[in-house]
């Protein structure tokens, strides 16, 4: 299965058609603002409880992995990132 078909199942998952696509592209530059802090105040989240801190190791300056990845992201994520490439 190419990665275009693969898109297309998850966006077909979610219910995600066309318009919603387009409503989503008219507001990125808002969301590529907001989603920085979103994410800090997420695994800010999720470091305050021992059941969910456990599924990431968390480190200063070097950001977070979780448990069973060997990608290591760092939060704030760049305006690249990857999820809001596939709307552009």
């Amino acid at each position: 299965m190419s990665a275009d078909n693969n898109l297309s199942d998850r966006l077909s998952f979610i219910k995600m058609d066309a318009e919603a696509i387009e409503r989503l592209r008219s507001i990125k530059p808002l969301i590529m603002e907001e989603l920085p802090g979103a994410i800090a105040e997420f695994y800010k989240q999720v470091r305050a409880f021992p059941e969910t801190k456990k599924f990431f190791s968390f480190s200063i300056g070097t950001g977070f992995r979780a448990e069973n990845s060997t990608r290591t992201t760092s939060a704030p994520l760049p305006k690249s990132a990857r999820s809001m490439r596939a709307l552009a």
